[in-house]
């Protein structure tokens, strides 16, 4: 006995003992006793023999089903749990529709003992209802919600969809995964049911169907699964059928059958039974495998321009669960997103592996469909439904990100002072950085590198110390993340020129006389004439090496005069001291 079961039958027995012993002397009072509790059967009758006058026995019922109940004597009545708001009997026999799913008393009214028997009708013209309580779509989360049915025909054969599923009973939520197998067998032969959250109605597994519903958040793909029933079965998923076998059968056993999910799909497993076994069950439910991988040590990776990519994906039909079914097939096809949004077919790439050609530079990501095929189990056409299903399985996603050939430019040295700076930039156009090296001949020779920062500048560190020609040559950049892409880089030259700072002297032409004007002399030992030079103070442009000029102001006193040579400026600008 399953422990649930066991728990609800123990209740049984704990309310007979906890509802107090009352006696009233008249049944119209709905006082009494209670003298037993009785769940009443949906296809056969349930008798309580020996209900003394006066008293009751408390019926577990479902809102919506009618019952009928049946004395040896006249005088019945039903009233609510309570005891209040009586429905009474003009003969030996009552109908009662429950208004609610609960527990009623039932009373005999006679002066005498009576034997009392309760069932619900199952004849396709007779009243009987149908439980009005519950929702009989509601769905478990990866999981299933067991909806059982009392069939109407109430006979051997394949019922009607009108005849399985429209006397609704009641429902169970014992199954707790994904998977299941169920006998409907309890103590006696019966099967609890649920209603308003309590298990209120047992059922005789005979004629009868039951429909699992399961809401699936399982990732979308291709999924297989074994199914197996005593008498009928059969799969719907989102509302298209995938898998039937509702016929008169002994268990039989269905496996691998194929079916899609979307992530998030609604799945009907219905089940139907005549006599004799009632067995039923879903089970082994995985997806199909389909994974790929590539060459990096992630699942996405970054090369070099013009790299080519060889990706591998796993044997979707040998491996887990199709495990080489003959009755299964498998075809592939490969795809390729700039975006990540829209995929394009790669002609001609519909193997197990794929590689690629020398990638440009960009952004691709890359998957595999598989797409499975097979006839389903009661779909083929001797069983007049000629489909057969075809489910594509998405792998994975590689993504691939393609580096340029990196580069850089550097600008033009040109002429610079002895001392001063020279501004060789280099420049890197791409977002990543990379590291450059240089060499220099020529008055000044070595070589080094520069690390240049994503779409920025880096200055090379030159010597102006002597003055002399150089020229600069870019050699090589490469990125300084993994992969570096390295490349020798060819014409990149700049040719820097060191001037001396000017140098000279002054003289003067003597004597001069008082108040007459003043002419001094500078002569040059290095720069570029002409000169700006100030002496005393007063600045001189246009000195030419050797020529005299006049200074200023003339001489206003006698005596020995003193001028200083204190700054001297050449035509490309270089300045001494």
């Amino acid at each position: 006995m399953p422990d649930l079961q066991k728990l609800f039958f123990a209740v049984l027995l704990c309310c007979s003992w906890m509802f107090p012993a009352r006696t009233w002397a008249q049944c119209s009072s709905y006082g009494g006793s209670q003298l037993g509790l009785i769940v009443p059967a949906t296809r056969t009758s349930t008798t309580v023999n020996t209900v003394t006058a006066s008293n009751y026995v408390r019926v577990a019922v479902i809102r919506g089903i009618q019952y009928t109940v049946s004395s040896t004597l006249n005088n019945l009545a039903v009233t609510d749990s309570s005891g209040g708001s009586p429905q009474a009997s003009s003969g030996t026999s009552l109908i009662y529709t429950a208004v609610y799913s609960g527990y009623i008393r039932l009373y005999n009214c006679n002066a005498s003992a009576v034997n009392l028997s309760v069932s619900i009708p199952t004849s396709t013209t007779a009243i009987g209802g149908s439980n009005t309580e519950d929702s009989k779509t509601a769905a478990g989360t990866n999981g299933w919600r067991e909806h059982l049915y009392q069939r109407l025909d109430n006979t051997g054969g394949v019922p009607t969809d009108v005849n399985a599923f429209s006397r609704y009973l009641g429902y169970r939520d014992t199954i707790t995964g994904e998977t299941f197998t169920n006998s409907f067998v309890g103590p006696g032969g019966t099967y609890a049911l649920k209603s308003g959250g309590r298990y209120l109605i047992l059922n005789t597994p005979e004629f009868f169907a039951v429909q699992y519903r399961m809401q699936s958040t399982r990732p979308a793909g291709a999924y297989l699964a074994d199914m197996n029933g005593d008498d009928g079965v059969r799969l719907t998923v989102d509302g298209t059928l995938y898998f039937n076998r509702w016929r008169e059968q002994s268990n039989s056993f269905y496996t691998k059958q194929l079916f899609p999910l979307s992530g998030n799909s609604n799945l009907l497993f219905e089940y139907y039974e005549s006599t004799g076994g009632n067995d039923v069950g879903f089970t082994n439910f995985s997806r199909v495998s389909n994974a790929i991988s590539g060459p990096g040590p992630s699942t996405d990776t970054t090369v070099c321009n013009n790299t080519a990519i060889s990706f591998s994906g796993n044997n979707t039909f040998s491996d887990a669960p199709i495990s080489a079914a003959s009755i299964i097939s498998v075809a592939y096809q490969w795809a390729v997103s700039a975006n990540g949004n829209a995929y394009t077919n790669i002609s001609g790439a519909t193997t197990q592996n794929y590689s690629t050609g020398a990638l440009s530079p960009g952004t691709y990501q890359y998957r595999r469909t598989a797409t499975i095929s097979r006839f389903n189990s009661g779909m083929q056409a001797n069983d007049s439904m000629p489909t057969k299903t075809s489910v594509p399985d998405l792998s994975n996603i590689i993504k691939v990100t393609v580096r340029p050939t990196p580069a850089a430019t550097l600008t033009s040295g040109g002429s610079v002072c002895r001392n001063a700076i020279a501004n060789l930039t280099v420049t890197n156009p791409q977002t990543i950085p990379v590291t450059v090296n240089y060499s220099s001949s020529g008055t000044v020779t070595g070589s080094g590198s520069v690390v240049v920062p994503g779409s920025g500048t880096a200055t090379i560190p030159f010597s102006t110390t002597t003055p002399g020609s150089s020229t600069v040559t870019l050699t090589n950049v490469a990125y300084t993340t993994t992969p570096s892409c390295s490349t020798a880089l060819s014409g990149v030259t700049t040719t820097v020129t060191v001037r001396p700072l000017p140098a000279g002297t002054i003289t003067t032409n003597t004597p001069i006389c008082l108040g007459a004007a003043g002419r001094l002399t500078f002569t040059s030992t290095s720069g570029t004439s002409p000169f700006s030079i100030i002496v005393n103070g007063t600045t001189y442009n246009g000195i030419v090496s050797g020529t005299p000029f006049n200074i200023t102001p003339n001489p206003a006193t006698s005596g020995t005069l003193s001028y200083d040579l204190t700054k001297i400026t050449d035509a490309n600008g270089c300045v001494s001291p």
